[in-house]
């Protein structure tokens, strides 16, 4: 178990650097998975908060803890699905790491309507956006 440990950590370690070939399929699944999970569950957590408190502040606050809880856990849930599928440990690392930069980013442009804008219309804007880039990566 430590020997498995120390190569996970020193293969993590090794590869931390954007790889030459960043968009194998490995990548592929876990970006376009990060994408549309990002901008499903932020879409739904946008709506959800707005007309339950009205409240800027809360939506932001959820936005940021999507952002970053939901990336790591949908991250470690794609890891834990490809090494079930005995991929290759390059490739169950590929996946997970363009999972967790995908949800991160794609979550985080969210914020910018409803920090710039009244919070009825950063919902809408946000809806728009989310469907726009829903269709063009499908």
């Amino acid at each position: 178990m430590n020997l498995l440990r120390f190569r996970r950590t020193s293969f993590i370690i090794e590869h931390m650097h954007i790889p030459k070939k960043f968009f194998s399929k490995a990548s592929e699944g876990g970006f376009g998975f990060g994408l549309t999970s990002g901008v499903i569950t932020t879409l739904g957590l946008i709506v959800g908060l707005s007309s339950g408190t009205d409240s800027k502040i809360a939506v932001v606050g959820g936005i940021l803890t999507i952002a970053v809880a939901d990336s790591f856990s949908d991250a470690l849930g794609m890891h834990v699905s490809q090494e079930s599928e005995d991929a290759s440990s390059k490739s169950i690392w590929q996946s997970t790491i363009s999972t967790l930069f995908s949800k991160l980013v794609f979550a985080l442009t969210f914020l910018v309507p409803v920090l710039l804008l009244n919070l009825e219309t950063a919902v809408w804007v946000s809806i728009l956006w989310g469907l726009s880039v829903l269709g063009l990566f499908s």
